[in-house]
Protein backbone atom coordinates (compact mmCIF):
# COMPACT_ATOMS: atom_id res chain seq x y z
CA UNK A 1 0.00 0.00 0.00
CA UNK A 2 1.81 3.33 -1.35
CA UNK A 3 1.15 5.87 2.02
CA UNK A 4 1.82 9.87 2.18
CA UNK A 5 5.26 8.60 3.62
CA UNK A 6 6.47 6.19 1.33
CA UNK A 7 5.85 8.72 -1.67
CA UNK A 8 8.04 11.51 0.31
CA UNK A 9 10.88 8.80 1.12
CA UNK A 10 11.03 8.26 -2.20
CA UNK A 11 10.57 11.69 -3.51
CA UNK A 12 13.75 12.54 -1.19
CA UNK A 13 16.12 10.16 -2.51
CA UNK A 14 16.01 11.59 -5.96
CA UNK A 15 16.58 15.46 -4.59
CA UNK A 16 20.47 16.59 -5.09
CA UNK A 17 19.78 18.40 -1.53
CA UNK A 18 17.34 18.97 1.05
CA UNK A 19 14.76 21.29 1.08
CA UNK A 20 16.02 24.92 2.87
CA UNK A 21 12.56 26.80 4.66
CA UNK A 22 13.08 29.61 7.17
CA UNK A 23 10.48 30.09 9.45
CA UNK A 24 9.87 33.80 10.62
CA UNK A 25 7.25 33.93 13.79
CA UNK A 26 5.59 37.28 15.26
CA UNK A 27 4.03 35.78 18.21
CA UNK A 28 4.04 36.15 22.19
CA UNK A 29 3.81 33.33 23.18
CA UNK A 30 7.15 32.71 24.53
CA UNK A 31 8.52 30.52 21.14
CA UNK A 32 5.28 28.06 21.52
CA UNK A 33 4.22 28.61 17.83
CA UNK A 34 7.99 28.87 16.06
CA UNK A 35 9.21 25.55 18.47
CA UNK A 36 5.80 23.83 16.61
CA UNK A 37 6.32 24.79 13.22
CA UNK A 38 9.89 24.53 13.19
CA UNK A 39 9.43 20.82 14.85
CA UNK A 40 6.61 19.77 12.34
CA UNK A 41 9.14 21.03 9.09
CA UNK A 42 12.05 18.67 10.49
CA UNK A 43 9.10 15.83 11.00
CA UNK A 44 9.19 15.79 7.24
CA UNK A 45 12.31 14.36 7.14
CA UNK A 46 13.91 16.23 4.18
CA UNK A 47 13.76 19.57 5.01
CA UNK A 48 16.30 21.90 6.86
CA UNK A 49 14.98 24.81 8.93
CA UNK A 50 17.01 27.57 7.67
CA UNK A 51 18.61 31.17 8.96
CA UNK A 52 17.52 33.03 6.72
CA UNK A 53 20.79 35.44 7.54
CA UNK A 54 23.06 32.29 6.58
CA UNK A 55 21.48 30.48 3.83
CA UNK A 56 18.78 31.34 1.20
CA UNK A 57 16.04 29.29 1.98
CA UNK A 58 13.87 27.69 -1.10
CA UNK A 59 10.87 28.99 0.89
CA UNK A 60 9.92 31.60 3.83
CA UNK A 61 7.10 30.83 5.82
CA UNK A 62 5.94 33.65 7.97
CA UNK A 63 3.46 33.01 10.88
CA UNK A 64 1.70 36.05 12.69
CA UNK A 65 0.48 34.81 16.44
CA UNK A 66 -2.25 36.66 18.21
CA UNK A 67 -4.21 35.16 21.63
CA UNK A 68 -7.44 35.34 22.37
CA UNK A 69 -9.86 35.69 23.66
CA UNK A 70 -7.41 39.03 24.94
CA UNK A 71 -3.84 39.56 24.36
CA UNK A 72 -2.11 38.25 27.29
CA UNK A 73 -1.37 35.11 26.01
CA UNK A 74 -0.24 34.03 29.63
CA UNK A 75 -4.12 33.27 29.69
CA UNK A 76 -5.12 32.40 26.34
CA UNK A 77 -7.65 29.86 25.62
CA UNK A 78 -6.68 29.98 21.36
CA UNK A 79 -4.09 30.97 19.12
CA UNK A 80 -5.28 33.06 15.92
CA UNK A 81 -2.23 32.09 13.50
CA UNK A 82 -1.62 33.59 9.92
CA UNK A 83 0.64 31.53 7.81
CA UNK A 84 2.18 32.91 4.49
CA UNK A 85 4.62 30.76 2.43
CA UNK A 86 6.95 32.66 -0.36
CA UNK A 87 9.62 31.91 -2.70
CA UNK A 88 12.49 34.34 -2.57
CA UNK A 89 12.97 35.66 -6.03
CA UNK A 90 16.07 34.32 -7.75
CA UNK A 91 17.94 35.61 -11.04
CA UNK A 92 16.40 32.76 -12.92
CA UNK A 93 13.22 34.20 -12.06
CA UNK A 94 14.57 37.81 -14.01
CA UNK A 95 15.82 35.96 -16.62
CA UNK A 96 12.50 34.37 -17.26
CA UNK A 97 10.52 37.40 -16.98
CA UNK A 98 13.04 39.26 -19.73
CA UNK A 99 12.65 35.65 -22.25
CA UNK A 100 9.27 36.03 -21.65
CA UNK A 101 9.30 39.44 -22.39
CA UNK A 102 10.99 38.67 -26.15
CA UNK A 103 8.27 36.35 -26.62
CA UNK A 104 5.32 38.52 -25.99
CA UNK A 105 7.17 41.19 -28.01
CA UNK A 106 7.52 43.43 -24.59
CA UNK A 107 10.95 43.91 -25.10
CA UNK A 108 12.95 44.90 -28.36
CA UNK A 109 14.78 42.78 -30.34
CA UNK A 110 17.57 44.93 -30.71
CA UNK A 111 17.87 44.52 -26.70
CA UNK A 112 18.52 40.92 -26.89
CA UNK A 113 22.71 41.49 -26.78
CA UNK A 114 22.23 43.60 -23.50
CA UNK A 115 19.93 40.88 -22.12
CA UNK A 116 22.26 38.38 -22.43
CA UNK A 117 25.09 40.11 -21.09
CA UNK A 118 23.31 40.29 -18.10
CA UNK A 119 22.66 36.77 -17.83
CA UNK A 120 25.35 35.74 -15.51
CA UNK A 121 25.01 38.58 -13.52
CA UNK A 122 21.52 37.44 -13.04
CA UNK A 123 22.36 34.02 -12.65
CA UNK A 124 24.65 34.71 -9.90
CA UNK A 125 21.98 37.04 -8.05
CA UNK A 126 23.78 37.76 -4.25
CA UNK A 127 21.35 36.56 -1.65
CA UNK A 128 21.66 39.73 0.49
CA UNK A 129 21.21 41.98 -2.28
CA UNK A 130 17.65 39.75 -3.50
CA UNK A 131 16.45 39.76 0.22
CA UNK A 132 17.29 43.51 0.75
CA UNK A 133 15.97 44.78 -2.74
CA UNK A 134 13.47 42.26 -4.02
CA UNK A 135 11.70 40.96 -0.86
CA UNK A 136 11.09 37.47 0.08
CA UNK A 137 9.70 37.08 -3.87
CA UNK A 138 6.63 35.39 -4.72
CA UNK A 139 3.70 34.64 -2.43
CA UNK A 140 2.81 30.47 -2.62
CA UNK A 141 0.38 29.99 -0.70
CA UNK A 142 -1.59 31.43 2.85
CA UNK A 143 -3.33 29.70 5.41
CA UNK A 144 -5.25 30.88 8.50
CA UNK A 145 -5.78 29.01 11.48
CA UNK A 146 -7.93 29.04 15.39
CA UNK A 147 -5.74 27.02 17.27
CA UNK A 148 -7.28 25.34 20.75
CA UNK A 149 -4.29 25.68 23.61
CA UNK A 150 -4.49 22.53 24.49
CA UNK A 151 -3.88 20.83 21.01
CA UNK A 152 -1.99 23.77 19.22
CA UNK A 153 0.88 21.09 18.56
CA UNK A 154 -0.75 18.64 16.84
CA UNK A 155 -3.07 21.24 14.88
CA UNK A 156 0.15 22.82 13.59
CA UNK A 157 1.71 19.47 12.44
CA UNK A 158 -1.35 18.99 10.87
CA UNK A 159 -1.30 22.63 9.09
CA UNK A 160 2.50 21.40 7.79
CA UNK A 161 1.25 18.09 6.59
CA UNK A 162 -1.21 20.04 4.11
CA UNK A 163 1.56 22.66 2.91
CA UNK A 164 3.59 19.23 2.27
CA UNK A 165 1.42 17.99 -0.26
CA UNK A 166 0.03 21.20 -1.08
CA UNK A 167 3.33 23.05 -1.90
CA UNK A 168 6.82 21.18 -0.91
CA UNK A 169 6.34 17.72 -3.27
CA UNK A 170 6.36 19.71 -6.57
CA UNK A 171 9.20 22.03 -5.11
CA UNK A 172 10.90 18.59 -4.85
CA UNK A 173 10.85 17.47 -7.79
CA UNK A 174 11.98 20.54 -9.70
CA UNK A 175 15.15 20.04 -6.88
CA UNK A 176 15.86 16.25 -8.32
CA UNK A 177 15.88 17.89 -11.96
CA UNK A 178 19.72 18.77 -12.62
CA UNK A 179 20.14 14.84 -11.21
CA UNK A 180 18.19 12.96 -13.48
CA UNK A 181 19.66 15.68 -16.42
CA UNK A 182 23.03 14.78 -15.21
CA UNK A 183 22.20 11.33 -15.52
CA UNK A 184 21.30 11.09 -18.90
CA UNK A 185 18.78 8.62 -18.50
CA UNK A 186 15.82 10.00 -21.04
CA UNK A 187 13.41 7.43 -19.47
CA UNK A 188 14.14 9.32 -16.07
CA UNK A 189 13.68 12.62 -17.58
CA UNK A 190 10.47 11.56 -19.47
CA UNK A 191 8.85 9.89 -16.35
CA UNK A 192 10.11 13.13 -14.13
CA UNK A 193 8.34 15.64 -16.51
CA UNK A 194 5.09 13.73 -16.71
CA UNK A 195 5.45 13.53 -12.46
CA UNK A 196 5.83 17.69 -12.27
CA UNK A 197 2.81 17.80 -14.60
CA UNK A 198 0.58 15.51 -12.12
CA UNK A 199 1.90 16.97 -9.49
CA UNK A 200 1.46 20.45 -10.73
CA UNK A 201 -2.26 20.35 -11.72
CA UNK A 202 -3.19 18.59 -8.19
CA UNK A 203 -1.36 21.49 -6.40
CA UNK A 204 -3.69 24.29 -8.35
CA UNK A 205 -6.95 21.89 -8.04
CA UNK A 206 -6.32 22.74 -4.17
CA UNK A 207 -6.09 26.23 -4.98
CA UNK A 208 -3.40 26.67 -2.48
CA UNK A 209 -0.44 26.91 -4.10
CA UNK A 210 1.11 28.83 -6.36
CA UNK A 211 4.31 30.05 -8.00
CA UNK A 212 6.46 26.94 -7.10
CA UNK A 213 9.14 26.21 -9.09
Amino acid sequence: MTTLASVRRTEAQTNQRRLRVAVLVSEGTGGLIESALTSSLRSLGDVDVVNAAVERPDFALSATVVCLPTADCATAVQYSIGLILERPITGEDIWSAMLMGLLTGKVRMRDTTALYALQTSFHNLDWDFSRTYLGWGQRVGAWSYILRRDVYNRMIQEAISAIDVQCFRLARLSLSVPGVIASGDTSRMRRLAQEQVRVGKESNAMSKCSNVP
